[in-house]
């Protein structure tokens, strides 16, 4: 069996454009699903890093404004 003779084979130009067209979409796609995985692992990140801010915060003594003064802890 030939080219000519393979139907998933494009033909015209138009096809061959369909064609070209499917693949940059499928590669996007893929890029899509990578950036979002990425986005969704920074997210955890952000949030482990929230958590561990807010029990050091908890841990310290006393309340501290965070616009105010540094606090002397000499």
């Amino acid at each position: 069996m030939t080219s000519e003779d393979d139907p998933a084979t494009p033909t015209t130009p138009s096809e061959v454009r369909a064609q070209r067209l499917g693949s940059a979409l499928r590669g996007l796609a893929a890029e899509l699903v990578d950036e979002r995985r990425k986005v969704a692992q920074l997210r955890r990140e952000i949030a482990d890093l929230k958590a561990r801010l807010k029990t050091l915060e908890t841990a310290r003594p006393g309340p501290r404004d965070p616009d105010g003064p540094p606090a002397n802890d000499t």
